[in-house]
């Protein structure tokens, strides 16, 4: 596969932890604009896949999803400028 095709194929967007409901996940939020008629959508995602100091309710975070297999593959923490 064309490294640069597969980099367009992935979407970052703002999500927020809404807490653990089952064995191995965390519920998620995404936030407005991405999903659901855009107005967010829940979906649970590994916990594994969650960076440690994000993993507790309403930690605001980055999901990278592929849109190509409908899949989130990521979590990101959100990059700050310094200036907040």
């Amino acid at each position: 596969m064309n490294p640069s095709k597969h980099l367009l194929a992935i979407l970052k967007a703002p999500a927020r932890v809404l807490g653990y409901f089952s064995h191995d996940y965390l519920r998620i939020t995404v936030l407005a604009g991405h999903g659901m008629a855009d107005g967010g959508i829940q979906h649970d995602i590994l916990w594994g896949m969650v960076p440690s100091d994000l993993r507790l309710p309403n930690s605001d975070s980055t999901v990278l999803i592929d849109r190509s297999k409908s899949q989130f593959v990521g979590v990101e923490r959100i990059q700050t400028t310094g200036n907040e």
